[in-house]
């Protein structure tokens, strides 16, 4: 069954090698739009909102983002802002004030 599959697999598949991290291209696509109800913002390292096209951490905030750590209120401070949004860690664009 397993060679059967392989074979298979291999038949309708196609290997490509590329070279260079995705993030090296200029553009490698978007995220899209956030769901209703979600609020999108990019900070820069020091906390204030970035401007359109400009790189910086993706935060978000809504329903069904996680409102905190139980008991746990370092980590919280870390991972949360003042207001609410929770720090994802990524980085991302907005462009337009539409799509990341």
């Amino acid at each position: 069954m397993r060679e059967q599959l392989a074979s298979e697999f291999a038949s309708r598949s196609v290997l490509q090698d590329l070279e260079g991290l995705p993030v090296l291209l200029d553009f490698n696509g978007t995220t899209g739009l956030p769901v209703p109800s979600t609020d999108v913002r990019l900070l820069r390292d020091d906390g204030t909102e970035a401007a359109d096209g400009e790189a910086g951490e993706v935060c978000v905030k809504g329903p069904q983002v996680m409102c905190g750590y139980w008991n746990k209120p370092a980590e919280n401070a870390a991972a949360f802002t003042s207001d609410g949004y929770f720090r994802t860690g990524d980085a991302g664009v907005i462009a337009m004030r539409r799509a990341t």
